[in-house]
């Protein structure tokens, strides 16, 4: 026969329910996970401000190394300015015409009876170069002029070197001579004739006129003439050596 419990439910004795099974593990585990995520935190928080250290400490090299440069500057600046004028300076030398060759040249291939009365030169470009070195905008400077009469100003193009020669002779034939003795110089390219005439005389005084006298040719024939040169080759580019005679040296 079944017992039946007559107590009231508030009197009867409470039984202990049955934990359920693996709880214990379960416990354990969510403990672990946030071990583990307190740790992964941790970690990541110092890792961050680790990395905010390292960008302030950056910065600061940064600043320094700019108020450094700045600093410097004016160093690196003279460096570039120096090195410009060096360049351009070196690549005039090398372009320079060799006028004390010419001027020697000059005096051996004029015939006799002719002399020069004014030599005007140019080389074209050389103001620009001068002036990328740091110098002045000047052309190179003239031949001595023996007398004062005009002659005609140079007439170059880029890159060239031409001379214009006021001078006098006896006759044409000597114009003619001289024309052709000028086309012996070293470089010379082209030689035109710009003018030949004898100095015109005063009817009422039988004087040379004031541009004759002026050239100092007396009875002579003034002519003018300009000589063109070609572009010459840089010393250390194989060139022959000039005569020592002409200006080459040693």
């Amino acid at each position: 026969m079944k017992a039946v419990n007559l107590l009231p439910p508030a009197d009867r004795p409470r039984a202990v329910a049955a934990a359920p099974e693996n709880a214990s593990k379960i416990v354990l585990g969510a403990l672990g996970v946030l071990l583990l995520a307190m740790a992964l935190f941790v970690f990541t928080k110092n890792q961050v401000t680790d990395r905010k250290d390292s960008i302030a400490q950056a910065q600061q090299e940064k600043a320094e190394a700019d108020q450094r440069s700045q600093g410097l500057k004016a160093y690196g600046d003279f460096s570039k300015i120096k090195q410009t004028r060096v360049t351009s300076i070196n690549e005039l030398a090398t372009k320079r015409f060799d006028w004390e060759r010419l001027m020697r040249e000059l005096a051996l291939v004029l015939p006799s009876k002719v002399w020069v009365t004014q030599v005007d030169g140019k080389t074209a470009g050389a103001g620009a170069a001068a002036a990328a070195a740091g110098g002045s905008s000047t052309t190179p400077a003239p031949a001595p002029t023996t007398s004062s009469s005009s002659g005609a100003a140079a007439d170059t193009s880029s890159g060239s070197t031409s001379m214009t020669i006021t001078g006098c002779a006896p006759s044409q034939k000597g114009v003619a001579e001289t024309i052709v003795r000028l086309r012996s110089l070293a470089g010379a390219e082209e030689v035109d004739l710009k003018s030949s005439q004898a100095a015109a005389e005063d009817t009422a005084t039988g004087s040379a006129d004031a541009a004759g006298g002026a050239a100092g040719c007396g009875n002579y024939l003034q002519f003018n003439a300009q000589v063109t040169f070609t572009a010459e080759t840089p010393k250390d580019a194989g060139g022959k050596r000039v005569p020592s005679r002409l200006g080459g040296g040693a």
